[in-house]
């Protein structure tokens, strides 16, 4: 894969792109903490690699270091739109993680003329509450132990089944989250979490071909309309259950 840097409205964003012409381009979207290698698996399939594919790493996070820091949810459906204008690109089948779904969502009910399919997994659709708001505030302060904090957010995330399965998936994790800095979780927490909003009507309104996918121990719930699935593991899909994963997308080409 080409790494490639393109000119956004919020700064440097780093891609990699595998190019075959005249084909869907499949765009892959991570969550937070982790970065464009979650898909490497998947994107390395030989069916897959029949299209071409764009990997991002989102705002702050991977190899995308020099950006705003006044991002926020509505600056990265630019980001995804200039993206594509920088490639060229006019229509994506896009499959995203978490974050990566929620910005997806977004995109998609804005301009759907983009978009050929949506494969979204794990991701959150409601509003934050007090509670939760307070319980990531409260998390932060651990951050003065950031090895600790991030062997127990990928704890967190993860399934115990998957955990025993591979041990590595928590080296990877942490890995990932050594390249954030303390203010740059404390920045995505608050833009993707702390200040979540209900985006169940943008999901009902959906008129693209789409899939909500999530793990079965995922703390995320399943949207109650549209199409769903289910598969083994936590909220890092990507990491846990690659071969599922990249099935899902198989599947839904």
């Amino acid at each position: 894969m080409i790494e490639k840097c393109i000119e956004t409205s919020l700064g440097k964003i780093t891609i990699y792109l595998s190019e075959r012409p005249k084909t869907i381009p499949l765009v892959f979207l991570h969550g937070v903490y982790l970065d464009h290698t979650i898909w490497k698996q998947t994107a390395s399939d030989e069916i897959l690699l029949k299209h071409t594919i764009v990997l991002i790493d989102m705002p702050m996070h991977g190899n995308s270091k020099l950006v705003n820091e006044f991002w926020d949810m509505n600056s990265c459906v630019d980001m995804f739109f200039e993206i594509l204008d920088g490639l060229g690109i006019d229509r994506v089948i896009a499959i995203g993680h978490s974050w990566g779904s929620m910005t997806i969502l977004r995109a998609a009910n804005i301009n759907p003329n983009r978009f050929e399919k949506l494969i979204l997994f794990n991701m959150p659709y409601k509003a934050s509450t007090i509670a939760s708001r307070l319980l990531i505030r409260l998390r932060h302060l651990m951050l003065v132990f950031p090895q600790f904090y991030y062997e127990q957010a990928g704890k967190s995330l993860m399934s115990k089944e998957s955990l025993k399965k591979n041990k590595f998936l928590i080296k990877n994790f942490i890995q990932m989250m050594n390249r954030l800095k303390s203010d740059e979780i404390v920045k995505t927490d608050k833009e993707v979490l702390v200040d979540a909003v209900n985006t169940l009507q943008l999901i009902n309104d959906l008129s693209i071909p789409h899939v909500i996918v999530k793990g079965k121990d995922d703390y995320v719930p399943l949207p109650p309309n549209g199409k769903t699935m289910i598969i083994p593991g936590g909220h890092l899909s990507p990491m846990e259950v690659p071969d599922e994963v990249t099935q899902i997308i198989k599947l839904n080409l």
